[in-house]
C-alpha cells in the first residue's frame, strides 16, 4: 500500500477537505440515522394497528376453538437418502413482518407415510415451537399460501390447520398479533439454550370471537396496512442504500482532487 500514489495538497487544502468532509459526511449520517428511526417508527405503527385490530374485543373464546389440528414437522435427512425429497419451511423462510413464509429453498428426504402426514396445504399456519432468540422470541407465525407439491414444515414448526369457520390469514395475523403483543412469552421455557413453546397452555389463551366475515374483513385491511409499510420501508432503505455510496464517492472525489471544495463550500448543495 505504501507504494500508492496518492494527490499531494498543500497543509491548508488539506485542512480544507477534512473541514468540507466533517460538515457533508455528518449531515449525510444525520439523514440516514432518521431513515433508520422512520424504518423502525413505521414497524412500531404497524404493530400498534395490528394489536389493536386482531386482539380487541369483550366476547372472548380459547384460542385452540380456532384450530382443528397441530402437527409438528420432520427434519428427515440428506437429500436423496429416502424415500421423498420434499421442500422443508424453516423458521428462517418466515417474514416476520408480514407473518407468512418466503423464499423456501431446503430440500430433505424422509418416508413417504411421513411426508403424507405433514404436507401443507394452502390456508394453513406454521408456528416456531422451539428456537427462537432473545430478539425474535419463539412463537412466530407464518401463512402458508399455495404450498408446492409436497411441501412440510420442519421439526421445530408446528402446522396449525384451521376450523372450518376460521380463515387461515386472518389466524396467522391473530397469532401475529398474540406475538407482536408477546402473550406467548409466559408459556415458553428454554432448556439447553433452545426455547420452546407450551403450545397447550398457550392455545388457551382468549382472543376475541368473530365471524369469518369479521375475520376476512381485519385480514384484507392488515394486509394493505402490512404491504404499504412494507413498501414504504423498503423505499427508505434503499434511500439509505443510495446516501451510503454517496457519502463513499464524496470522500473519494474529494480526497483525490477530482471534486473542487473550496469552488462547493461548506454549505452549498445540502442534501434535504
Amino acid at each position: 500500500m505504501l507504494s500508492l500514489r496518492v494527490p499531494l495538497f498543500a497543509v491548508d487544502e488539506q485542512r480544507r477537505i477534512a473541514d468540507f468532509l466533517d460538515d457533508r459526511v455528518s449531515q449525510i449520517d444525520r439523514i440516514i440515522a432518521a431513515r433508520r428511526e422512520q424504518i423502525e417508527w413505521l414497524d412500531e405503527m404497524a404493530t400498534s394497528e395490528l394489536v389493536s385490530r386482531a386482539l380487541n374485543g369483550s366476547d372472548l373464546m380459547p384460542l385452540r376453538h380456532l384450530i382443528v389440528s397441530e402437527r409438528l414437522g420432520l427434519w428427515g435427512s440428506e437429500a436423496g437418502e429416502d424415500e421423498v425429497d420434499v421442500q422443508v419451511a424453516r423458521v428462517a423462510d418466515f417474514n416476520r413482518a408480514e407473518f407468512r413464509l418466503h423464499g423456501i429453498s431446503t430440500v430433505r428426504s424422509a418416508p413417504s407415510t411421513h411426508v403424507a402426514l405433514r404436507r401443507l396445504q394452502h390456508g394453513d399456519v406454521l408456528l416456531e415451537r422451539s428456537g427462537g432468540t432473545q430478539r425474535n422470541p419463539v412463537g412466530c407465525p407464518a401463512y402458508v399460501d399455495s404450498p408446492g407439491m409436497g411441501m412440510v414444515c420442519s421439526n421445530f414448526v408446528s402446522r396449525l390447520r384451521p376450523a372450518d369457520d376460521v380463515d387461515g390469514r386472518y389466524l396467522s395475523l391473530l397469532l401475529g398479533a398474540l406475538y407482536a403483543s408477546r402473550q406467548q412469552a409466559p408459556h415458553s421455557t428454554q432448556t439447553t439454550g433452545i426455547m420452546n413453546l407450551n403450545t397447550g397452555s398457550y392455545f388457551r389463551t382468549g382472543v376475541p370471537v368473530r365471524t369469518i366475515v369479521e375475520q376476512g374483513q381485519i385480514g384484507a385491511a392488515m394486509e394493505s396496512s402490512l404491504t404499504a409499510t412494507a413498501a414504504s420501508q423498503e423505499q427508505l432503505r434503499r434511500s439509505i442504500s443510495l446516501l451510503a455510496e454517496y457519502k463513499s464517492s464524496l470522500i473519494t472525489a474529494a480526497v483525490t482532487g477530482e471534486f473542487d471544495v473550496t469552488a462547493a463550500g461548506s454549505n452549498s448543495g445540502m442534501i434535504r
